[in-house]
């Protein structure tokens, strides 16, 4: 029993660091006592770390509010730890993939076939070991597609560039490129017709678990009714269930190397 409280306790310790890691990967910050909002580039719920002795408050976002007027909750501590150790367990899996080249190569074409047709995409630009969307980036530019991504550096709202190719790029927020072109507000997301959003897991409904900071929940807000907002995700990371909050948004496309699904179908 003792042996099975420490590995439980260990589970959790590298739980916590991911989710200092997703913080720091979102553009945010951490730290036991403090209350710094966290910002990122593909996350799924307005969270404030850390507010009170290491405890996360969540700000509410909801579909049509701004998040200054978001109500504040708190998320229960079951769903905080679920979503930690699920976090954490698809980060370690993604690290220990061998065959994620593949596995991109592979989802591209799907890729480009979601999003045909539509002349103006919004993405972000991947970071091992999230699934790539860079070679998505580049193709949508040769095809002639305006392709918007998000600005972190400076900016505590959403913010928005359009590419220019990889020459006009600048390492951001903890080294997350960005473009270089003129930055424009959150509202510039209402011109864009399809939206790739980042998750680490999601079901056959669209519930999406994203990496923990809020960033696109506030962002979302401004995407224009009509706009296809999609992910992409390996095959193992379609599960039954995932963890979710009242304000996460689910998605209306998913996309693995293998299959696209339309959690849209599976909702009516």
């Amino acid at each position: 029993m003792q042996d099975l409280h420490r590995e439980r306790a260990h589970v959790l310790d590298l739980a916590q660091q991911e989710r200092t890691l997703l913080v720091q990967r979102a553009g945010g910050s951490y730290a036991v006592g403090e209350c710094r909002g966290a910002r990122g580039v593909a996350l799924d719920a307005v969270v404030r770390h850390g507010c009170e002795a290491g405890h996360e408050t969540t700000i509410r976002q909801g579909a049509r509010r701004s998040c200054e007027r978001a109500p504040r909750a708190v998320q229960s501590s079951g769903q905080l730890e679920a979503k930690s150790l699920a976090r954490a367990g698809v980060l370690a899996a993604r690290r220990a993939d061998t065959t994620r080249e593949r596995a991109d190569a592979a989802r591209l074409p799907r890729l480009l076939d979601a999003c045909a047709g539509h002349a103006t995409v919004a993405c972000y630009l991947s970071v091992p070991p999230e699934p790539d969307t860079t070679h998505l980036i580049a193709a949508l530019q040769e095809r002639g597609v305006a392709v918007l991504l998000p600005v972190l550096a400076g900016h505590r709202e959403p913010a928005w560039a359009w590419y220019a190719g990889l020459a006009a790029l600048r390492p951001g927020w903890h080294g997350i490129p960005e473009p270089t072109t003129p930055t424009l507000g959150a509202q510039a997301l209402a011109s864009c017709s399809f939206v790739w959003v980042s998750a680490l897991q999601v079901t056959a409904h669209g519930d999406r678990l994203g990496t923990g900071g809020g960033w696109y929940d506030r962002a979302l807000v401004h995407a224009a009714p009509d706009a296809v907002i999609a992910t992409l995700v390996s095959d193992g990371e379609v599960v039954p269930d995932v963890p979710v909050e009242e304000w996460d948004r689910p998605v209306d496309l998913i996309v693995t190397p293998t299959r696209t699904l339309s959690p849209m179908a599976n909702r009516s």
